[in-house]
């Protein structure tokens, strides 16, 4: 849960005890009022949040008066930093079913790839202790940019949905394009076949620990044969890209994706969010240089980086995304547990992966 026992009851206690305190300069019914609110928790910032009601029979005039006395109580005595309201929908409500969605493997959810063409043969990210890297036949290059994340979306979605090792891509592929509002021609298909070879050619790796610690290493390919005929490319996925889909998988939004594709950095950070939303049970501070070792490019200077990341981050939010709370400084980013909802609908989401019924792909 984003907010844990200790974080409810602590809230509660401060809440309770304002109103308490107040109770010589309120009636029966306001007091009644205050004490049926509900405590969610309390925020990064350390204020008391309180679930929004949709509907109440108090004017909205009285209610905002209320809650101001609770809250210059709670500030006065330093309990907390004042009280705040979120409104907590159902998973149901607030998120799109099923097959409105994309999937993205977990483990390649840090292993972002380049977001331009670079030269070589071999491509190096960090998340912490963890070292992410690409190898590839340097005479066909690297996978990057927009059209190598929507692939890879794409075929992890496809793998999902049809539960086969051997796929085609033909009709389902323009489908998918039209769906993103991306225009199909001659050229675009063979940027696309380009990116798509360079994926299959790739294989993903990772490092975690230290020289002479525990260390632990695995790779990846996607696929293990692919050919291209006239009418289409089909594909054999790995043993290893198979296995890892059946569970290991991120839910996004395809609304979403459709806003933010034109952008490497926003497709990659709006994965990352929501693995985060999913992971975390406490607050995280990232420093800068260390976003910029797992995001940035080589090219980027610290400052370009950072502003970039900064606008990036605050257009993907206005979409409402799945995410923990965010906030930015001159130091790095803060990320804290949200809405329990979101954690709910994720979890939800990957156990429809383990089902076994076939569906084809809606998006």
């Amino acid at each position: 849960m984003p907010y844990d026992k200790h974080a409810v009851e602590t809230g509660r206690s401060i809440f309770e005890t304002a109103v308490s305190s107040l109770q010589l300069t309120l009636s029966e019914p306001d007091l009644e009022y205050l004490f049926n609110q509900q405590v969610i928790g309390i925020d990064p910032k350390g204020r008391v949040i309180l679930e929004s009601k949709k509907a109440s029979s108090k004017p909205k005039s009285e209610r905002i008066k209320l809650f101001e006395k609770v809250n210059r109580q709670i500030i006065k005595r330093r309990w907390a930093a004042g009280i705040v309201f979120k409104v907590v929908r159902s998973s149901c409500e607030s998120r799109p079913p099923y097959k409105r969605l994309l999937f993205l493997p977990r483990h390649l959810v840090t292993m972002t790839l380049p977001h331009r063409r670079v030269a070589g043969s071999t491509y190096v990210r960090h998340d912490g202790d963890l070292r992410l890297s690409f190898h590839v036949d340097p005479e066909i290059g690297l996978p990057f940019g927009v059209y190598a994340r929507l692939i890879l979306m794409f075929l992890t979605t496809e793998r999902i949905r049809s539960k086969d090792r051997r796929f085609e891509l033909k009709s389902s592929w323009r489908a998918f394009l039209q769906n993103m509002e991306l225009p199909w021609n001659g050229k675009k298909y063979h940027r696309i076949r380009e990116q798509l070879f360079r994926l299959c050619s790739t294989t993903f790796s990772t490092h975690f620990g230290k020289d002479g610690e525990d260390e632990k290493h695995d790779s990846l390919v996607i696929s293990n044969h692919w050919f291209h005929s006239s009418d289409c490319i089909h594909i054999t996925f790995s043993d290893s890209f198979f296995s890892l889909t059946q569970q290991s998988v991120i839910p996004l939004q395809s609304e979403i994706i459709r806003q933010i594709k034109r952008s490497p950095l926003a497709l990659d950070l709006y994965a990352w969010l929501t693995y985060r939303t999913w992971k975390i049970d406490r607050e995280h501070f990232i420093p800068w240089r260390e976003l910029r070792r797992q995001f940035g490019s080589s090219l980027d200077r610290n400052r370009d980086f950072r502003s970039r990341f900064q606008t990036t981050i605050n257009h993907l939010l206005s979409l409402n995304p799945v995410a923990p709370y965010v906030s930015m400084n001159r130091k790095g980013l803060r990320l804290a547990p949200n809405n329990p909802a979101d954690v709910e609908w994720i979890e939800r989401q990957v156990a429809r992966v383990t089902s076994h019924t076939r569906s084809s792909l809606m998006i």
